[in-house]
C-alpha cells in the first residue's frame, strides 16, 4: 500500500470516528448508513475522495444538544437598584418563610383624590441578594399601564436576609378638579427568610399630595 493510500485511510477512519460521535448525539437528525459504517476502514484505493465525502456529511450534522439555549425559569433580581431622586419610604423588617411568597403592594390615595388608570403607573423591583430572593417574573415584562394597585408580587426565597427595593411612579387625580399628578417614590424593606414566618405580607404606602408653589 502506498504512503498516500495509508494517509487517506487514516484520515478516513478519523473522520468516521468523528461522525460516529456526532451520530450518537443526534441520531434523530441523520440516520446511519450501515453499509458505509461496516466497511469504513477497508477502502484502499480512492480513500481520499471517500474521506472527503464523510467530512462533508459529518459537518452537515448539527450539534443540537450543545447549541440549544437553556430555559431559565427565574429572573434573578439585580444586585442594586438604579440611582433615585424621589422620596423614600422605609418599611420595618418583614419575616417570611422560605419558599414561594407573595408581597402585596397597596397604594392609598389621600382624601379627596383617587388613583387613575388613564395614565399608566409603573413599578419595578430589586433585591440586593439574589441568593435569598428571586423573582419569577421581571418588572420589565409588564407592558405600560398593566400595573394596577393593589399589586401582588411573587418571590421565591431561601433562608437569609435581603433588602427589597421597589420603585413606583403612581398617578392620581383630584376628585373635584380632575387635575392629575404623579408621586414618585421608592419602597425600601428589609426581609428575613427562615423556616418560619408568613408566606405573604403587605407593603402599604400613602401617596403625598404635591404642594402648589
Amino acid at each position: 500500500m502506498s504512503l498516500r493510500a495509508e494517509r487517506s485511510n487514516l484520515a478516513f477512519c478519523s473522520c468516521e470516528r468523528r461522525k460516529a460521535r456526532l451520530l450518537r448525539r443526534s441520531e434523530d437528525v441523520a440516520p446511519r448508513n450501515d453499509r458505509i459504517w461496516d466497511n469504513r476502514c477497508s477502502v484502499a484505493g480512492g480513500g481520499f475522495a471517500v474521506a472527503l465525502l464523510v467530512v462533508l456529511l459529518a459537518a452537515s450534522v448539527p450539534c443540537l444538544a450543545e447549541s440549544a439555549p437553556k430555559d431559565t425559569a427565574q429572573t434573578i433580581a439585580p444586585m442594586s437598584p438604579p440611582a433615585f431622586s424621589g422620596r423614600v419610604v422605609d418599611l420595618p423588617k418583614k419575616a417570611l418563610r422560605a419558599g414561594r411568597d407573595t408581597i402585596t403592594i397597596s397604594v392609598d390615595a389621600p382624601r379627596g383624590y383617587h388613583l387613575t388608570d388613564e395614565v399608566p403607573s409603573s413599578l419595578c423591583w430589586y433585591a440586593d441578594s439574589g441568593k435569598v430572593v428571586a423573582f419569577p417574573k421581571s418588572c420589565k415584562s409588564y407592558k405600560s399601564g398593566s400595573i394596577r394597585f393593589p399589586f401582588k408580587l411573587i418571590i421565591d426565597t431561601k433562608p437569609g436576609q435581603s433588602n427589597l427595593t421597589l420603585d413606583a411612579d403612581v398617578f392620581y387625580c383630584e376628585d373635584k378638579s380632575k387635575v392629575c399628578m404623579i408621586d414618585k417614590f421608592r419602597i425600601k424593606a428589609p426581609i428575613e427568610v427562615s423556616g418560619r414566618g408568613l408566606t405573604s405580607t403587605t407593603f402599604s404606602v400613602e401617596l403625598e399630595v404635591l404642594e402648589e408653589k
